[in-house]
């Protein structure tokens, strides 16, 4: 039953994909994103409160309809493998958690040239992981749905490259399950982090010269 959420990210990730026919940057990103979050876990109609420390690192496909024309709106479409670690102060527990998110980011230039581009604006992303609640070795899995705000670089290099860097700061929600055999204990919880994310992309079509 856990396989829905990853299923419906693919599907997510392609519709985004051949909506944009204009895209016109296609590329690689890697990301680092540290934070906070609390937690909740309902045990069988006991909640428990925990606060901790969150990690994430990810990399994967970028996609990026306007890396470097002088249009006003871009979009941009992450898709990528990412590693969560969440500690729980106060406990020996920590999530060791892998998983695919999907980050859509909705850009406006404030300042656009031939060689560099500087926008802002919102963000939408969608996650699903799976993994354990170390030392337990129990199985855990999460949904993510987030809301927040980057701004961004791109440098135009040449005829067909351009190298970019992105920060910005997202709230998440997540709500998953905690596999205790032969029981399952629902978990919710929610975080802010900051990320730093950089670009490779190669510029196709009208954005290459």
């Amino acid at each position: 039953m856990h396989r829905f959420p990853a299923v419906s990210l693919t599907i997510l990730s392609l519709v985004f994909f051949m909506s944009s026919t204009q895209a016109a940057g296609l590329g690689a990103f890697a990301n680092i994103s540290p934070g906070a979050a609390d937690w909740e876990v309902d045990d069988a109609g006991l909640e428990l409160d925990f606060e901790g420390d969150t990690r994430r690192l990810s990399f994967g496909f970028v996609m990026d309809t306007a890396p470097a024309q002088d249009r006003l709106f871009n979009y941009r479409l992450n898709v990528g493998l990412e590693a969560f670690e969440a500690d729980w102060d106060d406990t020996c527990c920590e999530m060791d958690l892998g998983g695919v998110a999907v980050d859509n980011t909705f850009g406006f230039g404030v300042l656009r040239t031939d060689s560099v581009r500087l926008w802002v604006g919102p963000s939408v992303r969608v996650g699903f992981y799976g993994g354990d609640l170390e030392p337990l070795g129990d199985d855990l899995y999460l949904l993510e749905l987030g809301v927040g705000g980057a701004l961004g670089v791109n440098f135009n290099v040449g005829s067909r490259v351009t190298l970019g860097l992105t920060a910005g700061y997202v709230f998440s929600g997540y709500g998953g399950v905690i596999d205790f055999a032969p029981d399952e204990e629902d978990i919710t919880g929610g975080d802010g982090r900051v990320f730093l994310n950089g670009v490779f992309m190669l510029r196709t079509g009208s954005d290459a010269r």
